[in-house]
């Protein structure tokens, strides 16, 4: 008995996924068909042209759904447990060495770094460290001066204070935002955004909070986003499959080093996608090669496509 109803409640479960990315690609897609961001508007054609590709990213978002649903977990039995999370160990940084600071998005956790924090480590890049912070009742200023006590308390502890700052969805608005107002010193030496609203998204119409609202491209903040350039090294990466930035260009910044297209990667896949550790990691290269001299100028803003 209890067996069948496992199973029934994981069935359940598995049919709310894919009703729930259903729902959110279907706005995706009456989104781009009216607003001509294809040419071929009748869904039909515009599946022939793109080579089913929509079909492969949708069966792929509904995987890593499910793997980044299951990711709450540590953080579910450390909420049951009462246990607060280690932010860091300041005896196992190593100095000399960047800290590399992981910034998840609205309902993101630092548990959904568990891929990328091994990738890291199977380079072994050290002081990888994920910031935390409440994402549904604070404002993105307010999570921005979270994020500097956060590296503050870092300093005071280790007095190590360069970072490089890698932020998926509105981790990346924060990112963006904290170099944007405390960034004069130069600490942080490069900037990595994964599918962020620059410019908002669409979806937030959906939203059931007023800070999610918030993300509408009508909130006068985007403006003074995309105007904005950063003083160290700054990479975007988005994907025109994804289902939560509408249109995937609202991630593209004219103020970034470089704009950075990948294929076959829906928002969920940012945390899990191969294609998505090895920019990350060409671009930290990029800054080792860069550090001891002055930042260079890659005023790219390509669209590369691997």
């Amino acid at each position: 008995m209890v067996t069948i109803v496992f199973w029934i409640a994981f069935f359940l479960f598995l049919l709310g996924l894919v009703a729930t990315q259903l729902v959110l690609y279907g706005f995706r897609w009456y989104e781009i068909s009216n607003r001509g961001n294809f040419p071929e508007t009748i869904w039909y054609d515009a599946l022939k042209v793109e080579k089913y590709r929509p079909v492969t990213i949708f069966i792929k978002e509904c995987f890593w759904a499910v793997i980044y649903i299951f990711s709450y977990l540590p953080w579910l039995i450390r909420s049951i447990l009462k246990r607060k999370r280690v932010e860091f160990e300041p005896g196992e940084l190593v100095k000399g060495k960047p800290l590399i600071i992981l910034i998840h998005g609205v309902f993101g956790k630092s548990d959904h770094f568990w891929l990328m924090r091994r990738r890291f480590s199977s380079r072994s890049i050290p002081n990888i460290l994920t910031f935390e912070y409440e994402t549904i009742n604070r404002s993105l200023a307010e999570n921005c001066e979270s994020l500097r006590d956060f590296l503050l308390r870092i300093r005071a502890k280790t007095g190590m204070s360069e970072a490089v700052l890698i932020g998926h969805s509105l981790g990346g608005l924060i990112a963006h935002e904290y170099v944007r107002r405390f960034g004069e010193s130069g600490e942080v030496k490069a900037v990595v955004a994964l599918g962020s609203p620059f410019r908002g998204t669409r979806l937030a119409v959906m939203a059931l909070t007023s800070k999610a609202r918030s993300l509408a491209p009508s909130n006068p903040i985007f403006a003074d986003i995309i105007s904005s350039r950063l003083n160290t090294r700054f990479l975007s990466v988005y994907s025109r499959y994804d289902q939560f930035i509408i249109p995937y260009t609202n991630s593209d910044h004219p103020g970034a080093d470089k704009n950075r297209e990948i294929e076959l990667c829906g928002h969920t896949g940012f945390f899990f996608n191969k294609k998505v550790f090895k920019i990350i990691f060409e671009w930290i290269d990029g800054h080792k090669e860069n550090s001891s001299g002055a930042r260079q100028p890659l005023r790219e803003n390509s669209h590369m496509r691997p």
